[in-house]
């Protein structure tokens, strides 16, 4: 819709600009700096994955993410591909805990 100018997107919600519509700013460039989230996938092992497993797997995924085609069909759908590393994706799972756990909180969200 955006593409054949039958929407006009205002701004992402992301903390950059997104690959697929690099020209639409973000809420923060746009004066709004604390609407910011994003979707993200990430992929895990059971608890109990040797850590050797862990790291090989790791890397096998970090280098199918560098694939042209790869990147490109995702772009197109509207993500943006990344790869990190086991450590990097705890960091941000406990980056992502911090920003929303106090939203959740005041949602007055329970789990039954």
């Amino acid at each position: 819709m955006h593409q054949a100018g039958k929407l006009r997107i205002i701004a992402t919600s992301g903390k950059e600009r997104a690959l697929a519509t690099p020209e639409i700013p973000t809420f923060s460039e746009s004066g709004f700096p604390s609407l910011a989230g994003e979707g993200w996938f990430g992929i895990y092992a059971p608890a109990k994955t040797p850590p050797a497993t862990v790291a090989a797997l790791s890397v096998e995924i970090q280098a199918i993410m560098k694939l042209p085609d790869l990147r490109q069909a995702l772009v197109l759908l509207g993500l943006d591909p990344r790869g990190s590393t086991p450590a990097q994706l705890a960091e941000f799972d406990e980056s992502e805990l911090q920003q929303w756990q106090p939203v959740v909180a005041a949602s007055g969200f329970k789990v039954e």
